[in-house]
């Protein structure tokens, strides 16, 4: 399988092949550089993606339980029906990412940006959210029960009578706005 450093020193206009399908489980993926990459469906389970560029890549149904992500770049990127579950997600850049119907249950997600993200329908069940920034996110009938949003900022994140908060949050109280469809 292909290393961090093999996928590494592109400019912004090269291509990689699709890497659709491909499985990546438990490989060492740190600093790759894998902007606008196509991995539909990848396994990327328990793989290390530290510090990696993934801005603009198409992970519609990936996998990636248990991944490390620490520092990542996935702005913009499209991890629509992605599984996320267990994964590290510290310090990462998720703004503008579409996790539309993504599983982020236990994910940590301390200190990302998800500001302009798309949350629909995500189950964020238990996810650690403590100091995240969801400025303007789609909250939209995400399930986040359990979840923990100490110091999360939701200013003008929008939600619904579908979206589960956690029973001690007030999402009005602090900034975000319901939207019904």
């Amino acid at each position: 399988m292909p290393q961090g450093k093999a996928i590494t020193r592109r400019t912004e206009n090269d291509r990689l092949p699709p890497l659709d399908n491909t499985d990546f489980r438990e490989q060492n993926l740190r600093g790759a550089d894998l902007h606008n990459a196509s991995l539909r469906n990848a396994d990327l389970s328990k793989a290390s993606l530290d510090d990696a560029n993934l801005t603009h890549a198409d992970l519609i149904g990936a996998t990636l339980r248990g991944t490390i992500l620490y520092e990542t770049n996935l702005s913009n990127a499209n991890l629509t029906r992605a599984n996320l579950t267990d994964a590290v997600l510290i310090k990462s850049r998720l703004s503008g990412a579409n996790l539309m119907e993504a599983d982020l249950v236990r994910t940590n997600l301390y200190k990302a940006d998800l500001s302009v993200a798309i949350l629909v329908n995500a189950d964020l069940t238990g996810a650690n959210l403590l100091r995240c920034n969801l400025t303007q996110a789609d909250l939209r009938g995400a399930y986040l029960r359990n979840a923990r949003l100490k110091g999360a900022i939701l200013v003008g994140a929008i939600y619904d009578s579908h979206t589960t908060w956690p029973a001690d949050l007030v999402p009005s109280l602090a900034g975000a706005i319901i939207k019904e469809v």
